[in-house]
């Protein structure tokens, strides 16, 4: 950072610092302004909800604030309401004793400022077509985590099924929404989030703002925040500011988030009973002895001892350079030309990488010259500033201290280790190679550490001639790459997670294994001829899958190269799985881009983080202890399966037989039991896979969803992300199927007439509403297309191709 930046923040923070010491004693924020300020000024009103407030802000911002409300959300709150004076008391009645109910359950040695500034949890996995908020807030600094000792650390667990509220170590961190306060899509009974860092409710009469822009403060400034402000926050200066009054008041934001917060009652939670569906470990097989063999690479002793880190397997390390296994950092292939008078020389890279990390590291400054030391091709194009920003804007004075001190030695030692943690290079997961690597937790730690230090040889090149070009990036540089402002907000928060799964992995080596296994089936269902009945389904409006979804198998909804945006700039449900279980990055080490028939079933990952929000909202909130149990090879009973979707850009294509068939194909490929009895397959748990952002219809999800589970024998549960309409239909169309004694086939068969009838002759008509209307007509026709059927390869009506027998069809065909 410039020196030059560095005297514009310190000018900042001491203006912001004044007026929030003005502040504290009931000042006017004008009055901080020179006397010859000419800036222009203009009262504005803003309804919210029935009452008004006259705030007084600059041309500039009332014309940034309504472009925000018109981008964020609808505050129309019209709707005869405002003029019905009757209604209005009896709303504010209502809303009065709903936030009366919840401050009276507040712990009494908890602050006013805390009750209203704790993160709400937030789901994972929403779908993409969550509020895309351009979030112009700095991230804020957590608490004094990183400096406390491995005792202190304030660990949460939660038992399975159970939804608890976010966990947060330390002082609270408010959660920090853009723009107008939006309800939080909140687990379990839901409480709405403040977008604000305090939610001191305002004077009648005195002017209320929300700042869509929260930036942090030093602890060292604390002293200076009025006590009904949180510590942690700082007002931006050129906003209207909260002012202390009666708490028994309410604001009119709070009235807002309140009335637009889905209340407990609302939630939809339908279908079979949670507790006759299949979890493991109550439904799991017995597994045989942890034995390696062609499609099975083990680089452990199967000898797992409980509370010990599994030992390595070769003893010694066995160096592997070739096209079937990681190129591993420690190899003695791994070299790097230099001139010595006039000649070329190869010298170990290494050997480098060891006298460079074992240098006095002592800022990002160092670190960031050390790890170009061992990438000098890279040195003016790989770009550090997100992480210099991180240290010196988002964490306080005493937490970089003690990263440089502590963590980061350790995690260098634990990068060093490699050669003697990882004796054997992790073998490739290639295209249409069904394999399985299993590894111990410590060997995957060592592996990201050395990811942390961009250490692993030929993965920085992203041309299609480059060797690695189908695999997603591994070295973590793309996170340290630098905004516009510094570092963007969400790295700032992936950071936090990253940091704090390296401070646990260093303090308390992990005692478990972890396995990778690339599925691939060759041959599908004939999804036409399918005569499966539909297999049972629960569907709530409220949960989680990594939560709620315990001991079944959870679906992540992947990109095809696996992880998709978590080092970059993505945090949508894939990226946040990947996150608070950092150990599933490892996997973008050795698996290739996912093909059509493809998926990637991870067994074992361990959660260490808990969060809140998505997307632009998503904050890190704390450690998170997992208490799951572990099976015979010390692996915990948590199975993700990575399952990428087709994005649609035209969302009509995906209506098409051949867009239908493989999405069909690629869930059952996911949901497929290994030839495992149906009472051993534990359900799955998933929601919107494929939608939001890319395109994808959730109804027609669902039902593909239903079609791949009942022909896998699994039963689903699906979760709507606080969608309680959608919950609803899922339910009564998945009711309409069993009572009707559909099958697959013939559901299959009214999907494939949606398209023709509806979709291809431009008719606006619901899947789900078209199914109920056609079926009883539809069911006599059935039988006769049966006996027409002809085994033999033709075009049908809507371009596919029919293929002889139960071969699969071919996949060029059906893919764009």
């Amino acid at each position: 950072m410039s020196n030059e930046r560095k005297t514009t923040g310190k000018g900042k923070r001491l203006r912001q610092r004044t007026l929030i010491e003005s502040f504290s004693k009931h000042k006017s924020p004008e009055l901080l302004e020179p006397e010859n300020s000419k800036r222009k000024r203009d009262k504005t009103h803003i309804e919210r909800g029935c009452e008004t407030t006259e705030v007084e802000t600059t041309t500039k911002t009332v014309k940034k604030r309504k472009t925000e409300d018109r981008e964020e959300t609808d505050m129309d709150f019209s709707h005869g309401g405002c003029s019905n004076d009757d209604f209005i008391k009896q709303k504010r009645d209502i809303l009065a004793h709903a936030v009366e109910q919840r401050r009276s359950a507040t712990p009494p040695n908890t602050s006013h400022t805390e009750k209203h500034t704790t993160p709400n949890k937030s789901s994972t996995h929403k779908t993409d077509n969550s509020p895309k908020r351009q979030s112009s807030d700095h991230p804020g600094k957590t608490s004094s985590y990183f400096q406390s000792s491995p005792s202190a650390i304030a660990s949460t667990s939660r038992a399975a099924g159970t939804v608890s509220p976010s966990r947060v170590v330390g002082p609270a961190t408010p959660s920090r929404a853009v723009g107008p306060a939006t309800p939080s899509r909140a687990v379990g009974p839901a409480t709405p989030s403040r977008a604000v860092a305090t939610a001191s409710p305002s004077r009648a009469g005195q002017t209320v703002s929300q700042s869509p822009a929260v930036k942090k403060i030093t602890s060292d400034e604390s002293s200076a925040v009025h006590s009904d402000v949180s510590e942690t926050m700082e007002y931006d200066a050129s906003l209207s500011l909260f002012s202390d009054s009666d708490q028994n008041e309410i604001d009119s934001q709070e009235l807002f988030a309140l009335a637009s917060t889905p209340s407990s009652a609302q939630h939809v939670s339908k279908g079979r009973d949670l507790t006759k569906i299949n979890r493991t470990p109550g439904c799991a097989a017995q597994l045989p002895t942890l034995t390696p063999d062609k499609q099975h690479v083990v680089t452990i002793r199967p000898h797992i001892r409980s509370g010990d880190p599994p030992r390595p397997w070769p003893d010694t390390y066995k160096d592997y350079w070739n096209a079937d296994h990681v190129k591993m950092p420690c190899s003695k292939e791994n070299l790097y030309p230099v001139d010595d008078g006039g000649q070329k020389r190869l010298l170990s890279r290494w050997e480098l990488i060891q006298e460079t990390l074992l240098g006095d590291i002592k800022s990002t400054l160092d670190l960031e010259e050390a790890i170009l030391k061992y990438n000098i091709r890279y040195s003016n194009k790989w770009d550090f500033r997100g992480l210099h920003c991180f240290f010196t804007e988002v964490l306080d004075a005493s937490e970089t201290m003690y990263f440089f001190k502590t963590t980061l030695p350790a995690m260098i030692r634990l990068a060093l280790q490699l050669p003697n943690i990882c004796t054997k290079a992790p073998p490739l997961l290639k295209k249409q190679q069904a394999m399985t690597v299993t590894l111990s937790q410590q060997q995957v730690a060592c592996l990201l550490a050395n990811a942390f230090f961009c250490t692993f040889p030929r993965r920085n090149a992203r041309q299609k001639q480059s060797g690695y070009s189908t695999y997603p990036d591994i070295n973590f540089v793309q996170l340290f790459r630098g905004g516009r402002d510094g570092i963007e907000p969400r790295k700032a928060e992936k950071l936090k997670c990253i940091l704090n799964y390296f401070k646990r992995v260093t303090t308390t080596v992990p005692s478990g294994t972890v396995s990778f296994t690339r599925r691939v089936l060759h041959n599908m269902p004939r999804w036409d001829r399918l005569s499966d009945d539909f297999t049972d389904i629960h569907v709530t409006s409220k949960g989680t899958i990594e939560d709620d979804g315990q001991g079944m198998l959870q679906v992540d909804f992947a990109n095809k190269y696996l992880g998709g945006g978590v080092l970059g700039w993505g945090c949508v449900q894939e990226e946040i799985r990947f996150l608070i279980c950092p150990e599933m990055i490892i996997s973008r080490l050795f698996t290739e881009s996912l093909d059509n028939n493809e998926c990637l079933v991870m067994t074992g990952c361990e959660r260490f983080n808990d969060y809140t929000g998505y997307a632009n909202t998503f904050r890190w909130t704390g450690n998170y202890q997992d208490n799951t149990q572990r099976d015979s090879w010390g692996r915990l009973f948590t199975e993700v399966v990575a399952i990428d979707a087709i994005h649609f850009r035209n969302s009509v294509d995906q209506y098409k037989g051949g867009m239908v068939k493989r999405e069909t194909d690629k869930a059952y490929c996911g949901f497929y039991g290994d030839g495992l009895p149906s009472e051993n397959l534990s359900a799955v748990a998933t929601g919107n896979w494929g939608c939001g952002a890319f395109g994808g219809d959730s109804r027609l999800k669902a039902l593909i969803q239903m079609m791949a589970a009942s022909a896998a024998k699994r039963d689903l549960v699906y979760f709507t992300f606080d969608d309680p309409k959608l919950a609803n239909d899922i339910h009564s169309i998945h009711t309409f199927i069993k009572s009707e004694g559909l099958l697959v086939a013939e559901v299959w068969a009214l999907i494939k007439r949606y398209h023709n009838d509806v979709i291809v002759k431009k008719k606006q008509m619901p899947l789900y509403e078209f199914m109920y209307q056609l079926y009883h007509d539809y069911e006599s026709s059935t039988d006769n297309d049966d006996k027409q059927a002809t085994p033999s390869n033709e075009a049908t009506e809507d371009g596919n191709i029919q293929v002889k027998g139960d071969e699969s069809p071919d996949y060029a065909r059906y893919t764009p």
